[in-house]
C-alpha cells in the first residue's frame, strides 16, 4: 500500500490536485484508508553491535510523507539561504 500512497501524493503534487481529489484517489487506489498500514521502504543503515554490524531497513510510515517533505524543503531552503548549516541538518 506504501507505493501506491506514494504514486498518490507525487501525481497529487505534480498536477496541483485539491485536497479533495487526492483523498478520492485514495479511496479509489487504497480502499478505505482507516487503519491501512501504508509503510515505504527509504533505505538501509548500518547498525553497530556487539564489535560487529548489521544492516537494517529503513521504513517511513506513508502517511507522514507530506510532513516529511514539507520539513524537508524547509531545511533545504535555509541550507540555500545559509539560515540552517548542514551540521544542523
Amino acid at each position: 500500500m506504501g507505493v501506491k500512497l506514494l504514486c498518490i501524493l507525487v501525481i497529487a503534487k505534480q498536477q496541483g490536485l485539491s485536497e479533495e481529489k487526492r483523498m478520492d484517489l485514495e479511496r479509489e487506489w487504497i480502499g478505505d484508508v482507516k487503519g491501512t498500514d501504508a509503510r515505504v521502504f527509504y533505505g538501509k543503515e548500518i547498525v553497530l553491535i556487539d564489535g560487529g554490524c548489521e544492516f537494517r531497513d529503513k521504513w517511513v510510515d506513508g502517511w507522514l510523507l507530506p510532513v516529511r517533505e514539507a520539513k524537508r524543503e524547509t531545511e533545504c531552503k535555509l541550507i540555500s539561504t545559509h539560515k540552517l548549516s548542514e551540521a544542523d541538518y
